[in-house]
């Protein structure tokens, strides 16, 4: 339902005139320009979140977003691993867990970025944990966790968590996350038969 219940509220800001746009609206086209996944969509998407950091600096979502932006961009190849948005991104990401430490969502944004851009796959964790205990139910939320813990080599809590997201939310647009995690836990635990299974699946 959550995933259904975010891209109803992106269409629905995509119809919107774009002189009556503010930075929550600017959030949602830019989730909508992420999801698409092309290297255009992503400057897209990074553009617009920091758009609505210049009329809100402190929103949360947007700092978590725009650190997504920028991870995705390095995780892609589409930087160079010595680009300075890296570092912007987990910079992004530590201020907006800091602002918003009850909000689910800003909490597995972060905490991926953290682990990714930032290389701190604990403080990531720490972050995806805490999205988990405000909602336990977050199909995000334990998709990313799988992720973080398959790089952290934590596999059998990876594929749980893993299983359990995609029972939550079998139709969204994080399948192909889920499945790429799901291949790298099981090559971290030397299950390569399987870890090629889940990667033909991806």
């Amino acid at each position: 339902i959550e995933p259904k219940l975010l891209f109803a509220e992106v269409d629905r800001v995509s119809r919107e005139p774009p002189q009556s746009i503010v930075a929550h609206d600017l959030f949602l086209r830019a989730t909508g320009h992420f999801y698409r996944l092309t290297q255009n969509d992503t400057e897209i998407a990074k553009d617009l979140t920091d758009r609505a950091l210049r009329l809100d600096p402190d929103n949360a979502r947007c700092l978590a977003l725009g650190g997504r932006c920028r991870n995705f961009r390095k995780v892609q190849g589409w930087v160079k691993p010595d680009d300075p948005s890296i570092a912007e991104a987990a910079m992004m990401a530590r201020r907006a867990a800091e602002l918003a430490p009850n909000d689910s969502e800003v909490l597995w944004m972060a905490g991926i970025v953290m682990a990714l851009a930032g290389g701190d796959s604990t403080g990531g964790i720490a972050l995806i944990d805490r999205a988990l205990a405000i909602n336990p139910n977050s199909s995000d939320a334990l998709t990313y966790s799988g992720m973080a813990r398959a790089y952290h080599g934590d596999s059998d809590v990876a594929l749980a968590h893993l299983e359990r997201a995609q029972r939550l939310s079998p139709r969204d647009a994080q399948t192909y996350n889920k499945l790429t995690a799901a291949a790298f836990a099981t090559f971290i635990a030397a299950r390569y038969e399987e870890s090629l299974d889940w990667a033909n699946r991806t």
